[in-house]
C-alpha cells in the first residue's frame, strides 16, 4: 500500500507525462524507487541487495570462495583509511609493577610490514578492476568495495556508461580474475 505522499508523487508523475515532460517524470520515478530502496535498508531489509555467488560450473568459483572474495573486497575502505591515518608508531607505555614477557619487536618494522601488506591488497583490487574493464573500472571498484551498491545505484547516482548486462558480466569477470590472483 502506498503512503499518501507516494500517491501524490505518482499523481505528479502522471501529470508530467500528460503535459509532455516525460524526462522529468522518469527522474521522479527513479527517485521514488531509490527512496524505497534506501528506506528498506534503513528498516533492516536486505543489506546485500541481490548479491549472488557466481555459477560454479561456469566460473569455477565455489559459493564459499565467492563469499571469501566478496568480504575481502569490502575491507578496501578500511585498508585505505588505515594507510591514510595510521602513520606513526608512537604509543603509550603501560607501566605496571607486574613483570611481562611480551616480545614487542621493532614497532616501525611492524608498521612498515602492515602498510606494505595493505598497499598490496588495495593495489590488487584496483588492478583487477582495471583488468576486468578499463572503461568502467571505477564503477566496478565502487561496486565491489562498498556493500549494497547495485547497478541501479550506479546508473542513477554515478551515471555508469554501460548497460546492466555488460556491467554484471564485468563484475563477474572481476571476481574470476581476483580468484586467479588470490
Amino acid at each position: 500500500m502506498l503512503s499518501e505522499r507516494s500517491v501524490r508523487t505518482v499523481e505528479s508523475i502522471i501529470h508530467l507525462i500528460q503535459s509532455g515532460q516525460a524526462a522529468v517524470a522518469r527522474i521522479m520515478g527513479d527517485c521514488l524507487r531509490l527512496g524505497r530502496i534506501i528506506r528498506k535498508r534503513h528498516q533492516g531489509g536486505d543489506s546485500l541487495g541481490n548479491v549472488r555467488p557466481l555459477n560454479h560450473s561456469k566460473y569455477g568459483i565455489s559459493k564459499n570462495r565467492f563469499w571469501e572474495l566478496y568480504y575481502w573486497c569490502l575491507q578496501y575502505d578500511e585498508w585505505k583509511d588505515e594507510l591514510k591515518y595510521k602513520t606513526d608508531t608512537v604509543g603509550a607505555m603501560e607501566i605496571t609493577d607486574m613483570p611481562t614477557s611480551r616480545n614487542v619487536g621493532d614497532a616501525t618494522q611492524q608498521l612498515a610490514m602492515r602498510r606494505a601488506m595493505l598497499e598490496q591488497n588495495c593495489r590488487s583490487i584496483e588492478q583487477t578492476a582495471i583488468e576486468a574493464d578499463p572503461d568502467i573500472y571505477q564503477y566496478i571498484l565502487k561496486a565491489v568495495t562498498v556493500e549494497g551498491v547495485t547497478y541501479h545505484y550506479l546508473k542513477m547516482i554515478m551515471d555508469i556508461p554501460c548497460g546492466r548486462t555488460v556491467y554484471y558480466e564485468r563484475r563477474k569477470k572481476f571476481y574470476w580474475l581476483l580468484s586467479q590472483k588470490k
